[in-house]
């Protein structure tokens, strides 16, 4: 860590000053969280920091690696220069965490994490969830080697999904660190592993912290992803996995509808997806069908009656069903006032037939997609 208290009870950061070895190593220094004795190291392999004893009992106590503190000094340096507000490492008691970095810029409080180790999907969904709750945006930063790619696709493993930033309007960001900041939006599924994506590279520039948090641009030839999944899911190409998707197979099946011939409303990509383990055609499915049976319901009651189940189903949190379902609603809404398909005979009678809805469906939708729908 690059911050500790001196014998002065003073907060030492070691990215503003100039570091003295001897007298520095000659100073008592203390964890201004757990407040035990740490240790300066300034050596060949790492960067100078401070460090807590192998006998240390502090719950927060871990073995930073160079390129972790590498990237939280890059953040720093980044976010420096127009922060209203930063701090790096701070204690943030109510909410029990010391993130990398925490700032406040055009009055909104965001904290970075530079996650440099696999971690458990559930372990980052509880931190975000804390942060959430005490009106924080958490950014989660990755180091470049994690970004696999080829031409359009990258892929991801669970606890990488887990970290992507979902801002208002916005298609799913994650933020690669390194030379420059690499900024992959995802905007169409492929395999649970995989999904279609762009990426780009951003300089360490206020420029660039606006364009992480605005609105996404995005236009038909990056989103055609979503049509050769709906496709594979058409003509019978996907397997389908146990779960949810032998519930959703009942229910097709009471209806006497084969799952190839779902309604065209459902398996579209939406930003809540980085969040849900199932594919988008059984996970929408359910949703749809659920929603059939509350079409009496406005979305609040709707919503404040089906959340808690639907985030049970979905092994989600209630605020991340919130989110899919209000992101599925408007996009069933939007498909069905444009491409002019009731409800009345939501299922198409061929795979052929049902495609041509898919394809119109698609057009309709995306030449210009809602605020709404993206959350």
């Amino acid at each position: 860590m690059f911050t500790a208290i001196n014998s002065h009870g003073e907060t030492i950061c070691l990215l503003h000053l100039q570091k003295d070895s001897t007298k520095m190593r000659a100073t008592t220094w203390h964890c201004p969280q757990c407040h035990e004795e740490v240790i300066y190291k300034n050596g060949l392999a790492k960067r100078p920091h401070f460090a807590h004893t192998s006998q240390s009992i502090c719950s927060k106590k871990e073995e930073e690696t160079e390129k972790h503190l590498q990237g939280k000094q890059q953040l720093y340096e980044w976010l420096r220069p127009f922060a209203d507000d930063l701090e790096i490492e701070k204690w943030l008691p109510d909410v029990n965490q010391r993130p990398d970095v925490w700032c406040v810029i055009n009055g909104t409080v965001y904290v970075f994490e530079v996650q440099c180790s696999a971690i458990e999907r559930k372990e980052i969904k509880r931190r975000s969830s804390n942060y959430f709750n005490h009106g924080i945006q958490v950014i989660w930063v990755l180091p470049e080697r994690y970004l696999h790619r080829s031409s359009s696709s990258v892929y991801l493993q669970e606890w990488q999904l887990e970290t992507c930033s979902v801002f208002p309007h916005s298609y799913p960001r994650l933020l690669f660190i390194g030379k420059q900041l690499q900024m992959v939006t995802l905007v169409s599924y492929l395999s649970p592993r995989k999904s279609s994506a762009f990426t780009e590279s951003l300089p360490y520039t206020y420029s660039s912290f606006k364009k992480i948090i605005q609105p996404s641009s995005v236009n038909l030839e990056q989103l055609s992803g979503q049509l050769i999944y709906k496709n594979e899911c058409r003509y019978g190409k996907r397997q389908l996995a146990k779960g949810l998707s032998l519930l959703v197979q009942e229910e097709l099946l009471a209806a006497r509808c084969p799952i190839h011939l779902h309604p065209s409303e459902v398996g579209w990509y939406v930003p809540a997806q980085v969040y849900i383990n199932e594919p988008p055609l059984i996970w929408q499915l359910y949703v749809y069908l659920n929603l059939q049976k509350h079409q009496d319901q406005g979305l609040e009651e709707w919503i404040e009656g089906e959340r808690s189940e639907i985030a049970k189903q979905l092994q989600i949190t209630e605020r991340q069903a919130e989110l899919a379902m209000v992101q599925y609603f408007y996009l069933y809404k939007r498909m069905t006032t444009l491409a002019n398909r009731g409800v009345t005979h939501p299922f198409p009678k061929s795979a052929d037939e049902g495609h041509r809805y898919d394809q119109t469906c698609f057009l309709y939708s995306n030449c210009s997609i809602t605020r709404a729908e993206l959350g």
